[in-house]
């Protein structure tokens, strides 16, 4: 990388002079112009002659409009005070005993404002050193021991009070350019201080040949420090503090340091370390020469260390980088005019373009341990890589040649006829080669992708260029296999009667078409064993579909594609016609059949229906039966139905009912037997609807059935007490759902809850139902619950004496309280089934289960115990507190 400012590209007349701010470069005006709103204008000579004093606006110093009427200043930053009179008032001061040392001028507006100019001129006041820009302060380098200032007004628009001041800068230490005898040589330390913005320290560097250096940088916050070519000033590298490393090997041309940045007082460090010989060189200019077959060792003296070898090769010859051990490091290869041959994965393996020298450039992967390297030439690449190719192709006869990189490839080219089928085929001769071939035809795109046989035909005479790649000693051949024994269109199909005809996939995209002559209304199978089949023009694609059936609409001829599985494989395509269908597929072509009468059916073809109709009697179930792979869908008006096997429905009115079965895609392809029948489940005996609810008493059971999966039987009944209920089915497979208005309150093969006056209902159902479900319903009155479940209706114990109870229905809580004395334990001990649990109701709440005794220690005057049971069944229990 070069510096910005190289070469100069500030070439406006009076901003000739490039400086660099950071990464980029800054126009600034030259010695002997100053800059102003749209460039830089030459500073206007002074003269005597503009002096004046007296003036209201004067300050004491006046007049002090030229050098020899300048007031001699201090360099000790102190400020003093002057006037700007008018905008072309002009100040100027006198610094002594400045040779060689560098100064900040600077002048400021009382107001705060901007629009001052400060500027130094030698000694003769005629030549400027330097000139303030963005702001009005400068930084100059005196080159004699007296040095004027001028301050004057920007475009000749400022004034009033301003505050002037000097302040000395250390001395440069460095000089700012390379002298051609300040140098430092590896193995020493360089340090400096940047007295300014404008301090440039530069030192050239002894840099031995062949070795490995080590630049590194501390302190001097924001020094920047340069290596560059004392020839062209092209910058190599940078490093930053704090402490950067950045290792190298030396390079050609004389080299030096430059370090720039702010103003600082710290001072920076710069180390250089001779990090010993470098074996093989980082780069082109310094590598090492290693001839084919020779061997070498890898050393890699650092971290990042890359030794490069240049290996003299011959054009089109193959070459092979080995490594032991091998995977050890990472390798690039460029031929001699920079063209990447090898990135840094894969084989390194590269194919010489031209004859010269291969730069290959290799860098360690974790290990520090040594590595051999040998280069191989793998000779002569026998075929070019690209077209035009140089070898023909004959038919039958076997051509050999030999992959040598595993970049290689070869290309051949044959002279195809068109209409005619050929077959390209790689063999590989070597044990661990993969010999893969891809063909590009006279007109398409290439086929084959890289496999080891490929076959296609020709549309048009012409050459095919034929790749060959993988890896060692292969043979191609090409074999002509004649012409298609099929069309593969519409308009080239071959012309079959019903029947069976042989076929073959000659090739990649071969499909043969048959067409055959059709009658409407009759239905035709095409099937073959080992290919896919479809109808022209259908929307399925038929890919692995042996089998293919379908209605012909109308009388005149179908043409069915079929393809192949495997190339060269015979194959027979039998198409049948089996006849017109054996029902009609919609509802208005339906078959009328008689309920509880079966009727044998075929599914003849892909996407077949039959459909039938029945004629329903009011409020009544209906079964459907077919075949375990079969659908089958109902539609009649006022009519319920859900899927299932069977299949059923009710009505809520006499209707037509219209039964639709086809066959599931995933199912054995049609012709399909099955046999459907429309089964009679009678009407329904309860009602379904809370408003057509069977009334329900104490005083005895009803009996009642399920009718298929859709009946549900309700019953209502008034409860005149509270007390416990239970309601049973009397048969374990249908539930009962018990509800009191629009509050659920449980289900099951029977329901223990408690009741309250009012209104309930009582739902029977069974939603897997597949038959009839008998049941008798009875509800019965357990009487009133034994003990109150809540604080206020809690019983009474007494202690030492035990108690009996029933948790009588899901829910059912029986509350207790005792008196107790506070801080006196009592026991509490809980006997009966294992899902029997008491609560203790005092800080900290604890709950127990059944047999185990529990101590506790009352907190208060009374303890509250409520009973219960955690599977929600009715239990029988003894509570006794001690």
């Amino acid at each position: 990388m070069k510096t910005p400012c190289l070469p100069n590209p500030c070439a406006t007349t009076g901003r000739t002079t490039c400086a660099v701010v950071g990464t980029q470069f800054e126009c600034r005006c030259a010695l002997g112009f100053a800059p102003t709103a749209t460039g830089c204008a030459p500073t206007p000579l002074w003269s005597c002659d503009d002096q004046h004093s007296g003036g209201a606006t004067d300050d004491t110093d006046e007049p002090d409009e030229c050098p020899p009427l300048a007031r001699t200043t201090s360099a000790d930053g102190q400020p003093v005070q002057r006037t700007m009179s008018s905008p072309l008032d002009r100040d100027w001061f006198r610094l002594t005993d400045t040779a060689g040392r560098t100064f900040r001028a600077k002048a400021e507006a009382a107001s705060g404002g901007r629009g001052l100019i400060v500027e130094a001129f030698d000694a003769t006041g005629l030549l400027v050193l330097a000139t303030s820009n963005a702001s009005a302060s400068v930084v100059f380098t005196a080159t004699s021991d007296v040095t004027y200032l001028q301050v004057r007004s920007t475009s000749d628009t400022f004034s009033g009070a301003y505050t002037f001041r000097v302040e000395p800068l250390s001395r440069d230490d460095w000089p700012n350019a390379w002298d051609g005898q300040t140098t430092i040589a590896a193995g020493a330390r360089f340090s400096g201080v940047i007295n300014s913005e404008i301090d440039v320290d530069v030192v050239g560097l002894v840099v031995p040949p062949r070795r490995a250096l080590a630049l590194s940088l501390d302190g001097g916050a924001q020094t920047t420090v340069e290596v560059f070519n004392r020839e062209d000033g092209g910058t190599l590298f940078e490093l930053a503090a704090p402490t950067r490393s950045l290792i190298v090997s030396a390079a050609a041309g004389p080299l030096a340091l430059r370090a720039r940045g702010p103003e600082s007082s710290t001072g920076y460090e710069v180390t250089f370390t001779d990090l010993g010989a470098d074996q093989h060189g980082d780069s082109a200019a310094f590598g090492s020469r290693l001839e084919p077959g020779t061997q070498t060792v890898l050393e890699y003296e650092r971290y990042d260390d890359r030794d490069v070898l240049l290996v003299p090769t011959i054009a089109n010859h193959g070459y092979r980088l080995e490594v032991n051990p091998s995977f050890a490091i990472d390798v690039s290869i460029v031929d001699s005019a920079g063209s990447v041959l090898r990135t840094p994965f894969g084989l390194p393996e590269w194919n010489s373009p031209s004859t010269g020298t291969s730069v290959i450039v290799t860098q360690r992967l974790g290990s520090a341990s040594p590595v051999t390297a040998r280069v191989v030439d793998l000779g002569v690449d026998d075929q070019p890589n690209q077209p035009p190719a140089t070898t023909q192709l004959a038919i039958g006869a076997a051509t050999e040649g030999v992959i040598n990189t595993t970049s290689d490839v070869d290309v051949f080219e044959f002279m195809g006829q068109a209409n005619r089928i050929y077959e390209f085929q790689c063999y590989s001769r070597s044990t661990n080669g993969n010999c893969r071939i891809a063909v590009l035809p006279p007109i398409g795109a290439q086929i084959g992708d890289f496999s080891t046989l490929v076959r296609t035909l020709s549309s048009v005479s012409g050459p095919f260029i034929v790749s060959i790649s993988g890896g060692g000693s292969y043979q191609v051949t090409v074999a002509d296999l004649g012409v298609d024994d099929h069309g593969d269109t519409a308009a080239t199909a071959t012309p079959i009667m019903p029947g069976s005809v042989p076929f073959i996939w000659n090739y990649g995209s071969d499909i043969d078409a048959f067409s055959f002559p059709v009658v409407a209304g009759h239905v035709y199978s095409a099937s073959c064993q080992f290919c896919s089949v479809m109808l022209q023009g259908s929307a399925q694609a038929g890919n692995g579909v042996r089998h293919w059936s379908f209605v012909a609409a109308a009388s005149g001829s179908a043409v069915v594609l079929a393809r192949g599985t495997t190339l060269g494989q015979p194959d027979t395509l039998v198409i049948t016609d089996l006849g017109t269908d054996d029902f009609g597929n919609a509802a208005q072509s339906a078959t009328s059949i008689t309920v509880d009468t079966p009727v044998n059916g075929v599914l003849e073809y892909t996407n077949d229906i039959d459909a039938f109709s029945i004629d329903a009697g009011p409020n009544r179930f209906y079964a459907v039966t077919a075949c375990a792979f079969c659908t089958v869908t109902m539609a009649g008006s006022g009519l319920t139905s859900s899927t299932g096997n069977p299949w059923v429905f009710r009505t809520t009115a006499a209707t037509s009912a219209i039964i639709t079965v086809a066959q599931l895609p995933s199912s054995t392809p049609p012709p399909f037997s099955y046999a459907v029948q429309v089964t009679d489940h009678g009407v329904d005996d309860v009602g379904d609807t809370p408003a057509t609810a069977t009334r329900l008493t104490t005083d005895g059971g009803i009996s009642g059935q399920l009718t298929l999966s859709l009946d549900v039987d309700y019953f209502a009944f008034d409860l005149p007490d509270d007390h416990i209920y239970r309601v049973e089915s009397g048969n374990p497979q249908v539930r009962v759902q018990i509800s009191r208005g629009n509050t659920y309150l449980g289900e099951g093969a029977s329901m223990t809850f408690r009741g309250s006056i009012g209104a309930y209902t009582a739902a029977f159902r069974d939603a897997f139902l597949a038959t009839v479900r008998p049941y008798t319903i009875t509800l019965n009155d357990l009487g009133p619950d034994d003990y109150g479940d809540t604080p206020s209706t809690a019983t009474s114990l007494t202690r030492g004496v035990q108690i009996q109870g029933i948790n009588e229905y899901d829910g059912d809580q029986d509350a207790f309280v005792i008196a107790t004395t506070p801080g006196v334990p009592i026991t509490v001990r809980l006997a009966g089934g294992t899902g029997l649990r008491a609560t203790l109701n005092q800080s900290p709440f604890s709950i127990f289960g059944s047999p185990t005794p529990t101590q506790v220690t009352p907190t208060s005057n009374s303890l509250s115990i409520s009973v219960w049971t955690f599977n929600g069944a009715p239990a029988s229990y003894t509570l006794l507190v001690q």
